[in-house]
């Protein structure tokens, strides 16, 4: 069910795409690769929560987003 209601929220935040956000999309992501050399696990895991928050707010799709969070 979780790999759905992601794959509906990438879709719709494909959609709504802005250079700003493929900007701070891009930061996290290099940023979980970084961390993950260093094997920060306490920051890995911060900057993956915050590239899927990233998703679920440029998403704009507050039903999957309430349904997911439950």
């Amino acid at each position: 069910m979780r790999s759905k209601l992601e794959g509906i929220l990438i879709r719709d935040a494909i959609n709504n795409l802005t250079d700003e956000s493929i900007e701070y999309l891009s930061y996290l992501t290099k940023m979980v690769q970084f961390t993950s050399r260093l094997e920060n696990y306490k920051d890995i895991d911060d900057f993956g929560g915050k590239f899927h928050n990233a998703i679920y707010t440029i998403s704009n799709n507050t039903t999957v987003v309430k349904k997911f969070s439950n």
